[in-house]
């Protein structure tokens, strides 16, 4: 009995110490983020590793609303099989599915533009690549407009696919070393996974106001995360004269 009351009591004693360290653990800012504003004075210009897409047609598609019009929520699609392959850095990642962003999340020398699509690509081993490639008000996208036609829109429905071009799925060339900047950061929706391999494409494509409008009749309020501190990385871009010179 004796024994019992001296374990409360230490446990009572030590338990007012770790609840400061617990409160700290959970208040401390999260490190390496993404999105970020990319700028001349957090980048520098070089040659970057060899970077090769490859996509294919869908044989069958799931378009996803995952929770419209919550902020961190947007219009996921997900393809089976794998839609494409990412090559990077000697390692070949699987595109898992791809999303859109309003506004942007990404920013360029502080600019922001309409739109962000994400590819998401995940490793055998688990790690995670992402590219982002940025949406500007212009001509109708024809590639795009059967999703933004269709995009299920309510919370938690989805919408299948089914490719009426079933031979038509063997990977193509999409992207063969396209210029754009890389960095280390996370992921931009719960749970901020680190050591995404980010890939923000320089060339941008284009939605007309229709289309739009039609997903952001979804997300009124947008659906992106603020940009994030730069907390001591460098960019990498082979953009002539975004920069400086790495070195």
């Amino acid at each position: 009995m004796h024994r019992s009351r001296r374990l409360i009591r230490v446990a009572l004693f030590i338990l007012p110490l770790s609840i400061p360290a617990l409160v700290q653990a959970q208040h401390e800012p999260l490190r390496s983020q993404s999105p970020i504003n990319i700028t001349r004075t957090n980048s520098c210009v070089g040659t970057l590793p060899q970077l090769v897409v490859t996509r294919r047609i869908p044989v069958r598609e799931v378009w996803n609303n995952t929770g419209s019009p919550d902020e961190e929520a947007t219009i996921r699609v997900a393809s089976t099989p794998p839609e494409g392959r990412l090559e990077l850095d000697g390692k070949a990642y699987h595109l898992r599915q791809y999303h859109l962003h309003t506004p942007a999340e990404h920013h360029i020398n502080g600019t922001v533009v309409a739109m962000e699509v994400h590819y998401v690509f995940e490793a055998d081993d688990g790690s995670l690549a992402v590219i982002a490639q940025f949406v500007r008000e212009g001509p109708y996208n024809a590639a795009f407009n059967p999703l933004l036609a269709a995009m299920p829109d309510g919370k938690s429905i989805s919408v299948t696919i089914e490719s009426s071009d079933p031979l038509g799925h063997t990977l193509q060339p999409w992207m063969v070393q396209p210029r754009s900047f890389r960095y280390s950061g996370s992921l931009t929706t719960h749970p901020y996974t680190t050591g995404v391999s980010w890939i923000v494409l320089a060339d941008t494509i284009t939605f007309s106001a229709d289309q739009m409008a039609r997903f952001r009749r979804l997300f009124p309020h947008g659906n992106s995360r603020e940009v994030q501190d730069i907390d001591g990385r460098i960019v990498r871009t082979d953009v002539p004269g975004f920069a400086g010179a790495c070195r």
